[in-house]
């Protein structure tokens, strides 16, 4: 189930936002200071987008690594 927060980027505004093969991007659009930021998500791990005040802060990058563990 998605979550009502996430909202689908229309295919006419991807144009705007190009899409890279492999990469995954997060958008914030902050309403408030009416700025846009952009961020390369890492390959594993939790990302965290903090607000302050109803306006958008920060982005947090929690990269997490793989290890295979030898039995």
């Amino acid at each position: 189930m998605q979550n009502e927060r996430i909202h689908k980027i229309d295919s006419n505004e991807l144009s705007k936002y190009p899409i890279k093969k492999g990469v995954i991007k997060v958008i914030v659009l902050d309403g408030v200071e009416n700025e846009g930021y952009s961020a390369e998500l890492p390959g594993h791990g939790d990302t965290l987008i903090h607000t302050q005040k109803g306006t958008f802060h920060k982005i947090n990058f929690v990269d997490e690594h793989l290890i295979k563990l030898i039995k």
